[in-house]
């Protein structure tokens, strides 16, 4: 079990009602199995607020919660908030989730509590990720593990961990510089905590299996980030960047270990489909 004996969710919305409703729902229905759970909350939407009250159906919800935080913020920080929340955390155990994420396995926050368990401190699951199959200077090749597919069914060592729906340790942050990163790179933040970490920590990524337990709610294509202006772009030159730099893929370290082609991320990448990305 890690550290603490708890865990802290931290959820970030934006103007998603009715997806904050059904996430809400799924979490406030968790079986914990004895962990305790912490609820951090932060609405990135000036013309809403967030508050636990008998009045609405959102603030029912939030009263069922016996340790909740919500942050109310007139300005929309993006994604980027979700760092420094996590020094409001009472756990340094922090589980991830986005408000389009319906949660539909009663035990899915163990589940991923008791994986996490399972690596070292300095690692992170995720359960939107991708492995890098070929990198060149004109391209990235790629397939992608997540949550809309039942393959891989076992934990798999990936290059790209989506924050978006992970758990880690809160000290990796600090420790990476994270919390730190220039202004002109805040906006590509999801792209610098995988590798900033690795890069610095050695940090390691696992795909952590979860089809059938969480779906996207139908929300999701609601104020989305990834069809916005020069987002890709910026996720591309962040790749280019750590590689650069001397990130390794995982494939390319794990190719010289016994029995390579059997491993789970060989499989993978002969296996899944392959995408690729332009730089």
């Amino acid at each position: 079990m890690p550290a603490g004996g708890g865990f802290t969710v931290i959820v970030l919305s934006y103007d998603r009602p009715r997806a904050l409703r059904v996430l809400l729902q799924g979490l406030a229905t968790q079986q914990l199995g004895g962990a305790a759970m912490e609820l951090i909350v932060c609405n990135n939407a000036a013309g809403v607020r967030l508050a636990p009250s008998r009045w609405t159906a959102t603030g029912r919800l939030l009263r069922r919660f016996p340790d909740v935080k919500i942050m109310n913020s007139s300005h929309n920080w993006l994604c980027r908030v979700r760092y420094p929340l996590t020094a409001l955390a009472k756990h340094d155990t922090i589980v991830f989730i986005d408000d389009d994420i319906v949660i539909e396995d009663p035990h899915f926050l163990r589940y991923m509590y008791d994986a996490f368990a399972t690596v070292r401190p300095i690692d992170v699951l995720s359960c939107w990720t991708a492995l890098w199959t070929e990198w060149t200077d004109e391209h990235l090749k790629k397939v992608r593990m997540n949550f809309s597919a039942p393959t891989p069914s076992a934990m798999t060592e990936c290059d790209y961990a989506g924050p978006g729906l992970c758990i880690f340790d809160r000290r990796i942050l600090i420790e990476s510089g994270l919390l730190a990163l220039a202004p002109e790179l805040q906006r590509s933040d999801s792209t610098w905590f995988p590798w900033l970490t690795a890069m610095k920590l050695g940090t390691r990524k696992y795909y952590l299996p979860s089809h059938g337990r969480v779906t996207f709610h139908a929300e999701f294509t609601r104020h989305a980030l990834t069809p916005s202006p020069g987002f890709r772009s910026e996720m591309y030159a962040t790749y280019k960047t750590m590689w650069t730099r001397g990130y390794v893929p995982v494939l390319e370290r794990k190719r010289a270990e016994p029995d390579f082609e059997h491993s789970r991320e060989a499989v993978a990448a002969r296996t899944l489909p392959v995408e690729i990305d332009r730089w």
